[in-house]
């Protein structure tokens, strides 16, 4: 039976599939598409079995592809959407309910507007996931012009942030096919299937920082990080290399123990201020601390994807809360990801943003991602008809609200 941790639990388990390629067929490869599915489905129940069975809460368990530019016909919305729905309707029938079709490269987006088209009408026509990579400083404004436009659209599309699917969908920049966190997730490898796990821990964060006791140091930060993270994760990595032996064609990739918020958690804003002082998050001192966690979550041993901290301003109350206060800002969290992890995550911009300004934000993660070379990305939330001053409104059970800043 699983026990809640409320400290830590398993925010997702993660299997990567290469799909056929139905391009170019007079019919889709569905008998193929299910048994590959199928396969996965068998991998994720199995890995949610035995994760419970050692006490572990899982939250989700799900399915990432490749790229869809890769398997789908981009070049006819009609062939698209019907795919994409027929991969859905699989995914269901074997118990899997969040499903990332990876997404299409920048250039592609940028010069094929049917192909924008498709991803566009997959997220506003089914429950998909989905992602552009922007890697190179080529043709970088096109690229993120193109992404600003399609996020406009979308949004533009559905009456308020509420029915917005703008949450299903980010850009990416030099990010590993291992994330197995959503909307980051897409597969890369060649063949067979793959796994990995994403935690949701800010609650362990707060504990291994309060650890430390008073007077604590911040060079102790990172073994502190490091010590009580490297515990939790470790029966995870023991449970994922048990399922690479009982199934053959699977590789087990790792765990990505980036710090992720949950709603019954402590805040990150709350660990931080343990170092930094109460109500002095986003002052002096902030990125210090954020790159010292970082440090730590970097030597936890088999990490896969971001490993890195996650600030994703509407997923932790104590976030959201400083943003409403504007004692951090969009281009705080940007200079933090300079040293952390993630990018930008959940950000809520005035539903008029313009395709200009949306497209300057992403320029600027895309070239941090690319000057650093690591893996960072963006998901901006537009709200429909409201702008600075306004408090969002999700009525999601996955996002806190908060005041848009601009």
């Amino acid at each position: 039976m699983a026990m809640a941790m409320a400290e830590f639990r398993v925010r997702t388990v993660t299997c990567f599939a290469r799909l056929e390629d139905a391009r170019g067929l007079p019919r889709l490869p569905e008998e193929a598409w299910e048994r590959v599915i199928g396969e996965a489905g068998q991998v994720l129940d199995k890995a949610k079995l035995l994760l419970e069975g050692i006490g572990y809460e899982v939250q989700t368990i799900r399915l990432a592809t490749q790229n869809m530019m890769e398997f789908l016909d981009l070049s006819s919305v009609t062939s698209a959407i019907a795919a994409a729905k027929r991969i859905e309707a699989i995914a269901l029938r074997h118990g899997i309910t969040f499903v990332s079709l990876g997404g299409v490269d920048g250039g592609v987006l940028h010069e094929n507007a049917e192909a924008a088209c498709c991803v566009e009408e997959i997220l506003l026509n089914t429950n998909l996931f989905c992602n552009v990579h922007i890697d190179k400083c080529e043709g970088l404004q096109g690229q993120c012009s193109a992404a600003a436009a399609l996020i406009r659209r979308v949004s533009a599309a559905c009456e308020s942030e509420a029915t917005s699917p703008c949450f299903k969908f980010t850009v990416c920049s030099r990010c590993p096919g291992s994330i197995p966190y959503f909307p980051a997730a897409y597969w890369n490898g060649k063949q067979g299937l793959a796994l990995a796990i994403g935690c949701e821990n800010s609650g362990l964060l707060w504990q291994s920082i309060k650890a430390g006791g008073d007077g604590l140091n911040l060079e102790d930060v990172p073994e502190l990080v490091r010590v009580a993270f490297e515990e939790k994760v470790s029966p995870l990595v023991r449970v994922g290399d048990d399922l690479a032996e009982e199934f053959s064609a699977l590789a087990f990739l790792g765990v990505d123990a980036s710090v992720a918020p949950g709603l019954d958690h402590k805040s990150i804003v709350e660990a931080f201020e343990l170092i930094v002082g109460p109500g002095n998050f986003g002052g002096p001192g902030t990125l210090a601390v954020a790159s010292m966690i970082t440090k730590g979550l970097k030597a936890v041993r088999r990490g896969c994807g971001y490993s890195g901290l996650m600030l994703p301003v509407c997923e932790d109350e104590g976030l959201a809360k400083a943003y409403s206060n504007e004692k951090v800002t969009l281009s705080d969290f940007l200079s933090y990801s300079s040293v952390c992890g993630v990018g930008l995550d959940t950000v809520p911009i005035s539903g008029d943003a313009t395709k200009e300004k949306i497209a300057g934000i992403l320029m600027d993660v895309v070239s941090l991602a690319i000057k650093w070379d690591k893996p960072l990305s963006c998901r901006l939330l537009p709200c429909p008809g409201k702008g600075k001053g306004d408090k969002t409104d999700f009525k999601s059970p996955y996002l806190v609200d908060c005041i848009i800043q601009d």
